[in-house]
């Protein structure tokens, strides 16, 4: 997963967009430019895609909850191939299956 690391501040959104490969460090760095911070991992080197889809206790928890709850939406490959987008509004069955 190291190689999809691609992380995209958008602070007019309070928003950032990461590759599932990125580290929590990458996402810290990033975000702290900004004046953001999200609910993410203790520990620097874990990956944002096994911490989020596992539930992801951090820091900020009991102000923020969970980061799975913290999650507005997914890209990801289904089954046969397709790379589809899943959150509230795109595929919420698959969304809520991730959450």
């Amino acid at each position: 997963m190291s190689s999809f690391n691609a992380l995209l501040v958008r602070d007019m959104q309070l928003a950032i967009r990461v590759g599932g490969g990125a580290l929590w460090s990458e996402v810290d760095r990033a975000t702290q430019e900004h004046g953001l911070a999200t609910t993410g991992g203790r520990v620097s080197t874990t990956g944002v895609g096994g911490l989020t889809l596992g539930g992801g206790s951090g820091w900020l928890e009991r102000k923020h909850g969970l980061t799975i709850d913290n999650l507005l939406s997914a890209e990801l490959v289904t089954a046969d191939g397709r790379v589809v987008r899943a959150s509230d509004d795109e595929n919420p069955d698959l969304f809520w299956a991730l959450r």
